[in-house]
């Protein structure tokens, strides 16, 4: 907990003595609140200010209970899912700040917030995790969200022939090849969905890497489906759902491959256009509206 480390370093006491201070204001308040509640406590009674600025590029896998202000440049579409017995939801945004971009997802009643390309929303009990995209902020059920409506966001897609290490990219490409190799790899969670392949702008062409709901996404059938797909035929019938040569709006990271010596895009996003959908953005953009 980021907050522990910041109560030792301000306030002169060890850990340990820390954590006897926030077990014994839990005991008080019968165990209603927190431990990261109970630090908070804990640091206004000491004169600690427990508030920490986050910003988008130092983020650090693992820390809780950040607040921080973005402004959101894309939103997707709510993805329903089913983890064993347990049905969620999740939206997905791509927000920055004043150094850089990040994912943030907001999950099950999260979901339901209206929020808009050009908001500005404040998080609050956020925290941190890793993605093949990199770091992203989830907001669950213990966090808030506010929003404050904002002008729309254009933004120009970004080309394959000039893209740098580490950088952020929605681009629309199609799918030129598919590696044919087994779509799955082992997690925690049990097996996930993986495709690879080659995906091409007019500019350039790029390995890609579609993981989890990228990829379920791309080859429209559940982790679960595609799993059962995979025992009773083969993975080649999975692979074969694959929109080979069809415009995708694809959003991702890119990588340096030290093995290949080039770059590869790590997929967060794949939407399929939708043709009347995109004449009708490019007639809104001649016209000015």
């Amino acid at each position: 907990m980021e907050l522990i480390k910041s109560l030792v370093e301000k306030s002169g006491k060890t850990e340990e003595e820390i954590w006897a201070l926030i077990e014994v204001k839990r005991k008080e308040l019968d165990y209603l609140i927190s431990e990261e509640g109970a630090a908070h406590i804990i640091a206004s009674e000491l004169g600690v200010n427990s508030k920490t600025e986050f910003k988008a590029n130092s983020l650090v896998e693992g820390s809780s209970g950040i607040e921080i202000s973005l402004k959101v440049l894309r939103v997707y579409p709510v993805h329903e899912f089913t983890r064993g017995d347990k049905a969620g939801k999740v939206l997905n945004l791509v927000c920055e700040d004043d150094t850089g971009q990040v994912n943030v997802s907001l999950w099950d009643d999260k979901t339901k917030i209206e929020i808009n390309e050009g908001d500005l929303i404040n998080i609050i009990s956020g925290y941190v995790k890793k993605s093949p995209a990199g770091v992203e902020i989830r907001v669950g059920n213990t966090g808030t969200v506010d929003v404050k409506k904002g002008k729309v966001v254009v933004k120009n897609e970004d080309t394959l022939d000039s893209v740098s290490d580490g950088q952020r990219i929605i681009v629309r490409a199609a799918i030129t090849r598919i590696f044919r190799r087994e779509p799955f790899f082992n997690s925690p969670e049990g097996k996930q969905l993986m495709v690879s392949g080659i995906i091409d702008d007019g500019t350039s062409s790029l390995r890609a890497i579609f993981f989890r709901g990228a990829a379920e996404s791309l080859i429209g059938v559940s982790r679960e489906k595609a799993i059962e797909v995979a025992e009773i035929s083969n993975f080649d019938a999975l692979l074969d759902k694959v929109p080979l040569l069809e415009e995708l709006h694809i959003d991702g990271r890119v990588k340096h491959n030290e093995m290949t010596e080039g770059f590869e895009v790590i997929v967060n996003q794949v939407l399929k256009l939708d043709a009347a959908d995109e004449v009708d953005k490019r007639l809104e953009k001649i016209m000015g509206v």
